[in-house]
């Protein structure tokens, strides 16, 4: 983890704050979430005009999450490589959820605890946010996050899935909402 003052030439030296991407602060008001972007140049891809060859959404290149201590000034950056946007604070204030790409590896989401200041990435749950307000969203419990994941396959059911001998787990739920306009059906259905 990278750690510095934050600091009226830093403020000027960022190019911009990453598009549509809302700042969001932690339930006790001391710590700010913001995510920068710096402006480089790209390099070509090969893939989707829309997103980067490790599915990074073109709008959020090179960007950066930054944890700003509200009281100190000091600036913390949660997920120190590679790129990182879309920050959330879980409701109890002891996690940031956001999405990170590194490497050559594909986007996807990241969660930082606050008591080991650790990040863990799940980088089988890749995720495709494309606008910078599509951000990581977690339920009222803070016990899952819910997030706009690849398009795969259609799905006959409703199916959870792991992928790593661990214990995380994704449930994938998915509606076809050209089934409900098509049966005239005013309730969206599961599977």
């Amino acid at each position: 983890m990278t750690v510095h003052s934050f600091t009226t030439d830093i403020l000027f030296e960022l190019s911009q704050p990453t598009t549509r991407v809302p700042l969001h602060l932690s339930p006790d008001g001391r710590y700010l979430l913001v995510s920068v972007q710096h402006q480089k140049r790209q390099s070509k891809s090969t893939g989707h005009k829309s997103y980067t060859d490790t599915g990074i959404p073109r709008p959020m290149v090179n960007s950066r999450v930054l944890l700003v201590d509200t009281t100190t000034g000091v600036v913390d950056e949660p997920f120190p490589e590679g790129a990182s946007w879309g920050a959330q604070w879980s409701p109890d204030g002891s996690a940031i959820a956001a999405y990170v790409q590194q490497g050559q590896e594909q986007a996807c989401l990241s969660i930082w605890t606050r008591e080991t200041r650790q990040s863990r990435r799940y980088s089988h749950v890749l995720v495709r946010p494309f606008f910078g307000f599509e951000v990581p969203r977690w339920t009222p419990d803070g016990q899952s996050v819910v997030v706009k994941l690849v398009a795969s396959p259609p799905l006959t059911s409703r199916e959870c899935i792991n992928t790593t001998t661990d214990d995380t787990h994704v449930t994938v739920f998915f509606l076809h909402p050209w089934q409900h306009i098509n049966r005239g059906d005013h309730a969206p259905r599961m599977g």
